[in-house]
C-alpha cells in the first residue's frame, strides 16, 4: 500500500469548500478522490502519488512517481459509457455530438513536466524517456467498454496502444502498477531515480488549490441548466405517453436542435477549447494523433530527444515506428517541422 499520498486532503476541501459546484463538477471530484484512494490503496509503498501538482500551464490530476519505471501522469473521467457513441484509437470519444479526447488532454502534461525536471534536476538523464500517461475512466469497466465497442474493429498495434493508455474502473486493484508501468511510449527503459530522489523531487512539489475558473463554474452551471430542461422534456412526453400536436412537435424538435447547438459551443469552454475539425470533403494531408487518412504513408515521429522526424515506405525504421502524424507527401512533413530519417 503506498502511504505516500499528497494532495488528497486538497481534494476533500476543494469538494467542501466550492459551493458553486454544478453536478458534473461534483462527480468530477468524487471520481478523483475515489481513484486516488484506489491507488494509495494498490500501490507499492514506494510509490509516490501527487494530486494535481503544480509543474506548468496544466495541473495533472494525478502525478505516479515510481522507483520502478519514473513518471506517469494520470487524467481521471468519470464518464458514463451510455452518452458515448463513438470511440477511436486515438482516444477520442464522440458524446453527444461533441468529440473528446482525455488522452489529448494528458499528454498536454508531459512537455511541462519534462521542462521542469530538465531545468530543476539535470542529473536525471533523459527525463522524456521516463514520463508516460493514462486516461483512468472510473464511471465504467473494460468489459462495458469492450462490449460497447469491440477491439477486433481496431488492428492489433491500434489495440494495444489504446489499453496501454487507458485505464478501466474495474482494472484499479493489485494490477495496477503493473498497467502504469506499460502506460508509456518507451516501455523497459527504467529509470535510475533513488528513492531519495523521489522523495526529493514529490516534496518539493507544491499542490494546486485551484479546480475551475469562475467563468468555467458559470458555464457548467448554463450547462447542467440546459441538461435538465431537455431530461424534463423528454420525462413529459414519457409520461404523457401520446404524440403532441404536430405543429408542438415541430417545435421541440426546433427546442431540442438549438440546446445541441448551445451544448457544443458551451462545451468548447467546458473542456478547454479543444476543437476538432473535420476534413474538407472527407481528406486531409495531415492528421495529427497517429490516425491514418486515405493515401497517407508517410510517418511523423517525436523521438526522445523531441526531433520531429518523418519515415518513409521502405525505410529501415518505417514498420516499427508508431506515427504521432500521417502525412501524404514528404513536402507535407518538411513544412510541419520534420526532417527526414537518415536511416
Amino acid at each position: 500500500m503506498a502511504t505516500n499520498y499528497l494532495g488528497r486532503d486538497s481534494l476533500i476541501n476543494k469538494k467542501q469548500t466550492l459551493m458553486k459546484l454544478t453536478k458534473n463538477q461534483e462527480k468530477g471530484l468524487e471520481g478523483e478522490i475515489a481513484v486516488g484512494d484506489l491507488l494509495s490503496k494498490y500501490l507499492p509503498k514506494d510509490t509516490y502519488i501527487i494530486s494535481h501538482p503544480i509543474i506548468g500551464k496544466y495541473d495533472p490530476d494525478f502525478l505516479i512517481i515510481s522507483p520502478r519505471y519514473g513518471f506517469r501522469m494520470i487524467e481521471v473521467k468519470h464518464w458514463e459509457i451510455k452518452p458515448i457513441k463513438t470511440a477511436s484509437p486515438n482516444g477520442s470519444l464522440e458524446i453527444m455530438g461533441d468529440i473528446q479526447n482525455p488522452l489529448d488532454q494528458v499528454r498536454k502534461h508531459i512537455e511541462d513536466l519534462n521542462a521542469y525536471l530538465l531545468s530543476s534536476y539535470p542529473e536525471i538523464n533523459n527525463p522524456y524517456q521516463l514520463i508516460g500517461c493514462a486516461v483512468v475512466h472510473f464511471g465504467f469497466s473494460k468489459n462495458d467498454f469492450t462490449t460497447k465497442f469491440p477491439p477486433d474493429r481496431w488492428n492489433h498495434t491500434m489495440t494495444q496502444h489504446y489499453y496501454n493508455c487507458h485505464i478501466f474502473k474495474d482494472q484499479l486493484n493489485q494490477n495496477i502498477d503493473m498497467l502504469l508501468e506499460y502506460s508509456t511510449k518507451y516501455p523497459g527503459c527504467y529509470p535510475k531515480l533513488s528513492n531519495e530522489m523521489i522523495e526529493v523531487i514529490a516534496n518539493k512539489l507544491s499542490i494546486s488549490d485551484k479546480y475551475a475558473s469562475e467563468i468555467e463554474i458559470e458555464t457548467n452551471l448554463k450547462f447542467d441548466k440546459i441538461t435538465n430542461e431537455l431530461a424534463e422534456k423528454v420525462e413529459n412526453l414519457e409520461k404523457n405517453n401520446a404524440k403532441p400536436p404536430e405543429p408542438k412537435m415541430k417545435m421541440n424538435k426546433f427546442i431540442l436542435a438549438l440546446a445541441g447547438i448551445l451544448l457544443t459551443l458551451l462545451s468548447v469552454f467546458i473542456f478547454n477549447g479543444n476543437i476538432f475539425t473535420k476534413p474538407v470533403n472527407g481528406f486531409s494531408t495531415t492528421q495529427p494523433n497517429g490516425v491514418e487518412q486515405q493515401g497517407q504513408k508517410i510517418k511523423g515521429n517525436i523521438n526522445a530527444k523531441g526531433e520531429k522526424i518523418y519515415h518513409v515506405p521502405g525505410g529501415k525504421y518505417y514498420e516499427v515506428t508508431t506515427p504521432e502524424e500521417w502525412f501524404l507527401t514528404e513536402k507535407d512533413a518538411q513544412v510541419a517541422g520534420f526532417r527526414k530519417s537518415q536511416s
